[in-house]
């Protein structure tokens, strides 16, 4: 079985949740047929968003700083559990030699119909996910008030969490596109299948490092 490396911290939270979603999918019998996985949780990272929007300082050389130390640690593949991160992917991985998965295109795998992306500004600026419904700026200004809000202290603003939702009938599904989302947004709030990437890059992380995924 291979070893995975976490590459984290972009947030603490948002790693957490990367971790134990590998764990509560991966099929076991006992402690031994878990998966190998490093976490490198650094928080010196700088903002992706903040410099995406020539705000920040560029994060890339934390990034690929942690990248390597989980190579030379021993990983045999790197997930990052921040979907804004992947816009420097093809940096971080022109400077490691184990890849990366991207969770864009696993993502991608996986949608039909019209789905709208609820994401960081960062995310929407960069792109990184095609052929899905982009809420108007007011919207996006909601949806990153609630999720700096919940980076500061996990806090969850209901009545905004409510309103962004009442404004998505119309679509076919809800990707949690930033990974503090999918810990602020559950299933039960909506009638709308809520479509979460991190969920997704658990199960490819699962199937690609030998182990089994939980039926």
């Amino acid at each position: 079985m291979k070893t995975v490396g976490i590459l984290g911290g972009m947030g603490a939270m948002a790693t957490v949740d990367l971790f134990g979603k590998i764990v509560r999918n991966t099929q076991v019998t006992c402690d031994q047929d878990h998966i190998h996985i490093i976490i490198d949780n650094f928080p010196e990272i700088p903002d992706r968003t903040d410099y995406i929007l020539n705000r920040g300082t560029d994060p890339r050389d934390k990034m690929i700083e942690a990248a390597k130390r989980l190579e030379q640690a021993g990983a045999h593949m790197i997930a990052m559990p921040c979907n804004t991160a992947h816009y420097f992917y093809d940096d971080i991985s022109s400077a490691i030699n184990i890849p990366i998965l991207h969770m864009m295109e696993e993502t991608a795998k996986r949608l039909s119909g019209q789905v709208v992306l609820l994401a960081t500004q960062g995310t929407y600026s960069a792109g990184l996910y095609k052929n899905v419904l982009i809420p108007n700026d007011k919207m996006i200004d909601k949806i990153t008030q609630l999720i700096y809000d919940y980076k500061k202290d996990q806090s969850i603003n209901k009545t905004l969490k409510e309103d962004i939702l009442s404004q998505l009938e119309y679509v076919d599904g809800i990707i949690l596109g930033c990974t503090e989302l999918p810990l602020i947004f559950k299933q039960e709030d909506t009638h709308i299948p809520l479509i979460d990437p991190t969920t997704i890059l658990s199960e490819a992380i699962i199937k690609k490092a030998g182990a089994k995924l939980k039926k």
